[in-house]
């Protein structure tokens, strides 16, 4: 079993209102900072160890914090909390780099009080991190994009400047991610902890509605309307419509179909989404990778749809969507940036 490595994202922002694009000196650097460069305090010069910064940093902070707390700074994720073997990303102009941890933060501290490090924020930093360019949001990881950051507790602080992406570990968004990144080989991925579930963290959250919109149109021969897709609602992603038709070669009666998905543990309530239920022609498809519909078991798929003028459920489990995903038959509808993770999970599934 490999070891246990972690997945971050530095955001790059430093500077006290966080509008310094510090990214841009990480990747020319070849380092990654959280800020607290303490620009105007005597004697940051002399700064040589992480434990000389620990102890400038708690005598001087209360100048810029009155309430200084030490571990609830991403500067000390930064230095307490990542090791060896994990991997950082971030973004610059839209494109996502990542960068493997080559040491302990310790044997990586390095305080810059140069005039370049100080005006992006960046001096005190982890030195050594070699940044590769993966692509575009389509080329990473969904845990890694920015619509999809959540931490143990919920969606993570946008101020943060550096945050466990989540709490897989062996592969999905570190190990994974290094692959097609080229930071690691598969071949030199032994065996790993992996089940399918796992795909959803690996995709992006547009990818886990298209995977939905295809399972619907595979099944049930339901198409989407594209520009609902760009509707902003809280109620649902987009609508669909019944494609399918009788013997005699003609459509069915029409009926709109609207869709919410959430990609991640997120609740749904189903007596939230009746009201879009006019009359018997439509139907609303509720969708949780990770949350609970209506108190069911954790994952699921719930139809809902008027009959008699009351109310009907029908509900699949999450493998559902999953046995579509995985199953063979089906890779040629399946996109090319959802069906790359399908592959390399199937490689390396326990």
């Amino acid at each position: 079993m490999m070891d246990r490595v972690s997945t971050w994202r530095a955001k790059g922002k430093g500077g006290p209102n966080h509008d310094v694009n510090s990214y841009e000196y990480f990747i020319k650097n070849d380092c990654v900072s959280c800020g607290y460069s303490f620009p105007d305090a005597d004697g940051r010069e002399h700064i040589q160890s992480l434990s000389d910064f620990k102890k400038f940093w708690h005598d001087h902070n209360g100048k810029y914090n009155s309430t200084p707390k030490w571990n609830r700074q991403g500067v000390h994720f930064l230095f307490d909390n990542l090791k060896k073997g994990d991997f950082i990303w971030t973004r610059k102009a839209g494109q996502y780099y990542v960068a493997e941890v080559p040491d302990s933060p310790e044997n990586l501290f390095y305080f810059d009080a140069g005039s370049d490090a100080t005006a992006f924020d960046c001096s005190a930093q982890l030195k050594n991190i070699h940044w590769i360019k993966v692509g575009a949001e389509a080329d990473v990881p969904g845990s890694v994009s920015v619509y999809n950051f959540y931490s143990s507790i919920g969606r993570i602080d946008v101020r943060e400047n550096l945050y466990k992406i989540n709490d897989i570990q062996y592969t999905a968004t570190g190990l994974f991610s290094a692959v097609k990144a080229g930071v690691l080989s598969p071949k030199d991925i032994q065996k790993i902890n992996f089940n399918r579930h796992d795909l959803f963290s690996l995709i992006r959250y547009s990818d886990t509605e298209d995977l939905v919109a295809l399972w619907l149109f595979d099944k049930f021969n339901y198409i989407v309307i594209p520009s609902t897709n760009k509707l902003s609602t809280q109620k649902y992603e987009f609508v669909l419509l019944n494609a399918s038709k009788n013997l005699n070669g003609k459509y069915r009666d029409s009926k709109n179909i609207y869709i919410q998905v959430k990609n991640g543990a997120i609740d749904l309530k189903s007596k939230d989404y009746t009201s879009l239920l006019k009359d018997d022609r439509n139907e609303v498809w509720l969708v949780t990778t990770s949350g609970r519909i209506d108190n069911l078991s954790v994952g699921g798929i719930m139809r809902l749809c008027l009959k008699n003028s009351k109310v009907q459920k029908s509900f699949w489990g999450i493998e559902e969507l999953l046995n579509f995903a995985f199953n063979p038959e089906k890779k040629n509808i399946i996109p090319d940036n959802i069906l790359f993770w399908v592959l390399l999970c199937n490689r390396y599934m326990s």
